[in-house]
């Protein structure tokens, strides 16, 4: 249901952008929205990417109220929303670029996945990482470990 389960400190302080709401944080609202738009310079890229991976990723559940409620915020948040060209990358990386104040946080997320377990639980987990993509993004990062300390 790509809820989120645990953020460090660099990650809640990137999502108090996009989500005041810490408790039921939800990557598809965190990401996609079109509030987001205002915090990630590239929303199209991302929602559509998202849009990839929660087909791919859902297709073999079944249809609930709850799936069903988060696919029909998800089309709504793309209608309008121009469909980028794909890239040859692969829907397990997406590269989210946050607006933080005046400045640009280039990430590079992937996505590890526990398949072909036997037990339901494990193959629905996955596991979304986000690494700087360049020195700025870097210190960014740095920043924010250092004012949890």
């Amino acid at each position: 249901m790509f809820n989120v389960k645990k953020l460090n400190a660099a990650g809640r302080r990137l999502t108090q952008m996009v989500s005041a709401d810490m408790t039921a944080l939800n990557i598809i609202d965190c990401l996609a929205a079109p509030t987001s738009a205002a915090q990630i310079a590239n929303l199209p890229e991302v929602a559509w990417a998202l849009r990839t991976r929660f087909t791919r990723a859902t297709a073999h559940l079944p249809r609930t109220r709850p799936l069903e409620a988060l696919e029909k915020r998800l089309t709504r948040y793309l209608a309008g929303m121009t469909r980028p060209v794909p890239s040859a990358d692969g829907e397990l990386v997406l590269c989210p670029t946050f607006r933080v104040g005046d400045d640009l946080v280039r990430t590079i997320g992937m996505t590890m996945r526990f398949g072909a377990s036997r037990d339901v639980t494990l193959e629905e987990l996955s596991l979304d990482v986000l690494y700087p993509r360049d020195d700025a993004s870097a210190r960014y990062f740095q920043d924010a470990a250092k004012l949890t300390r």
